[in-house]
Order: C-alpha cells, then sequence, then structure tokens
C-alpha cells in the first residue's frame, strides 16, 4: 500500500506569551548530554463523523490549542545550544498540513506498513536537528485525520 501526502502548508507555532527573560537559559543534565539525540514518532488517528470534518476549523483549533500549551513547555519552542543547554527564545515548533491523497484513515488503520506510515511524520526517521518537536496534521479525503508528531528525546 502506498501512501500519496501533500505538504500544503507549512508554518512555524510560537508560544502565545513570551517565555520570561529568567528562564530563557534551560540547563540540560549530565544525562541529557551524554545522551545520542534521537527523536520518538508519534501518530494519533481520529475517525470523524461527516458533519465535523471541516478541516480548516480542526486545523485552526489544532494551531491555537498547541500555541497556548506551549507556554507552559517553553524549552520546547527554544534551541539547544552547544549540547549544554536550551535557549528558550520562542524560535517556535514546525507545524505542517498535509493532504492525504491515495486512502482513506480505515485503509490506512486497517493495513499499516510502517515505511509508508512515516509519510504522515514531519519528517523522515533518523534526521537529527535542533528543533525538539514538529507537527504534522494529516486530512484524509473521508475526514478523517491524523496527527504525527516527532519528539526529541
Amino acid at each position: 500500500m502506498k501512501i500519496e501526502v501533500e505538504v500544503i502548508s507549512q508554518e512555524t507555532i510560537k508560544p502565545s506569551t513570551p517565555t520570561p527573560h529568567h528562564l530563557r537559559h534551560h540547563q540540560l543534565s549530565i544525562l541529557d548530554q551524554l545522551a545520542p539525540h534521537a527523536y520518538i514518532p508519534f501518530l494519533y488517528f481520529y475517525s470523524l463523523p461527516n458533519t465535523h470534518n471541516n478541516h480548516t476549523q480542526i486545523s485552526t483549533h489544532l494551531k491555537k490549542s498547541l500555541s497556548k500549551i506551549l507556554t507552559q513547555y517553553y524549552p520546547i519552542t527554544g534551541r539547544v545550544k552547544f549540547n549544554l543547554f536550551v535557549d528558550c527564545n520562542d524560535h517556535g515548533i514546525p507545524f505542517y498540513e498535509a493532504r492525504v491523497k491515495s486512502h482513506s484513515l480505515s485503509d490506512v488503520i486497517t493495513n499499516p506498513s510502517l515505511p509508508e506510515l512515516n509519510k504522515l511524520l514531519p519528517f523522515e526517521l533518523g534526521v537529527v536537528t535542533d528543533i525538539a518537536l514538529e507537527v504534522q496534521l494529516n486530512l484524509f479525503p473521508c475526514g478523517g485525520i491524523a496527527i504525527g508528531l516527532s519528539a526529541s528525546h
């Protein structure tokens, strides 16, 4: 099963309020400094009734919610510097919106293929960047959605 996914928009989601100056430097623990940099992928699938498949409304709500919660988890929007600390500079996290063109949500769930499911993630596994979290909202023709996350660990 080949999944065809097209990214239709990309933006950076920033915290709804700026990080206070006294919290701008987050020291990494010695374990964080010594551990290899890796990303943990997450995929969440949601089947939505036809009456609730307004993708624009879902996308807007998700972006607003992310912006609000990033205020509480401010290190996620910063960047790791010299593998010693996080510069909590409110740079934000990448948010992608993608359209799944070739399959329905039920096809993907009932016949999963790991290499194909990777297309629902914000970036390829194995890629290392200084970004702690990326989000991809995947929109299926049937109205369902899949939210793909890649979180740094």
